[in-house]
């Protein structure tokens, strides 16, 4: 299990995700991992656009898909570096993909190791780094 070592931040997030889907939301633990790195990359969950957290389906085991509205770049506001950073400390595989004109989406897929097979496995950024060739 990754560890997730902000546990007044995951306790805002679930705070927030709940007072927008209802005290009862279930949250999977992607979800949990999900709203961390969002929460870290955009200074709280309260800076993300309310209309998207609430499309997000929480409880689900496979996937979180986030629809975010503006750009990002890796210098002069280094969201989409920090994005990748906060991936490989929490080992979750983030995918950008186009969503229409306004959006893009940021999905978050769980994995389970550091090791192991190729679908359950996700490196930390100095293991990407010693394979990187310059």
């Amino acid at each position: 299990m990754w560890m997730l070592n902000y546990p007044r931040v995951i306790m805002r997030n679930l705070a927030y995700i709940r007072m927008h889907h209802g005290k009862d939301a279930i949250v999977s633990e992607i979800g949990k991992r999900a709203a961390l790195i969002l929460s870290r990359l955009f200074g709280g969950m309260h800076h993300l656009e309310t209309s998207q957290i609430k499309k997000i389906d929480w409880s689900d085991l496979h996937h979180i898909r986030y629809a975010h509205n503006r750009s990002m770049s890796t210098v002069d506001g280094d969201d989409l570096t920090h994005l990748i950073l906060l991936a490989h400390e929490y080992g979750v595989r983030v995918t950008v993909e186009p969503c229409n004109f306004k959006y893009m989406n940021i999905l978050f897929h769980p994995r389970k190791n550091r090791n192991g097979r190729f679908d359950e496995r996700h490196p930390t950024i100095l293991q990407v780094i010693e394979r990187f060739d310059y």
